[in-house]
């Protein structure tokens, strides 16, 4: 069983301002051709390649500019809070966590899954 240690203050997994700068400069649709999808990572020449090779049309996950190490944390941070809410439902950390605008940064980028007593 993970020992919980409601004391530890979470510490930064890496600087969400700066995936998020890096995110907005790989994007090549801007303004009134913004899709807020990962289509806005794609050239429509090369959406159109894609999709006369059948390679990707169904999939744009390939498109997702997010580096790998910030891929594998989103994931294993959703497994973990997921995991979390079910065992702890009534928990008001994780309760912030998932409806206080500023604690969604914590909960992207940030370690607060060891006062759970979880390890990446």
């Amino acid at each position: 069983m993970n020992k919980l240690n409601l004391d530890y203050v979470p510490k930064e997994v890496f600087k969400y301002k700066e995936y998020l700068d890096f995110m907005e400069s790989k994007k090549v649709r801007k303004g009134k051709d913004t899709t807020y999808t990962l289509l806005d990572f794609v050239t429509e020449e090369q959406r159109e390649i894609d999709k006369k090779e059948k390679s990707i049309i169904n999939n744009l996950t390939s498109y997702d500019p997010t580096p790998k190490e910030i891929q594998e944390h989103f994931n294993f941070v959703t497994k973990t809070f997921n995991y979390l809410k079910e065992k702890y439902p009534n928990d008001e950390y994780l309760i912030s966590l998932e409806n206080e605008e500023n604690m969604q940064i914590i909960k992207c980028s940030f370690d607060w899954y060891k006062k759970y007593g979880i390890e990446k």
